[in-house]
């Protein structure tokens, strides 16, 4: 819903923004666990990385209006993007 953000309801705003801190903390403390130790600013740029990747994945397959356009792409970021 983020695409639409501007044309969404102020109450779904605040839902949207509050969904996207939660998942965005949620994937800051899966890779705090993770070993390679980054500093806080570091973490904080991979976890946008991940997000954005996922969420620009959404978009463009919408856009293919293809779902396998989706797990291609997730694919190919397991292998060579910010996927850990």
């Amino acid at each position: 819903m983020a695409a639409e953000y501007a044309d969404l309801a102020p109450e779904v705003r605040v839902e949207v923004f509050r969904f996207t801190n939660k998942l965005v903390d949620w994937i800051t403390t899966v890779l705090a666990l993770d070993p390679q130790n980054l500093d806080a600013e570091a973490l904080r740029k991979w976890v946008l990385a991940i997000f954005a990747a996922v969420e620009g994945t959404q978009l463009v397959a919408r856009g293919c209006e293809d779902v396998q356009v989706y797990d291609d792409i997730l694919d190919a970021c397991w292998i060579s993007g910010p996927f850990p």
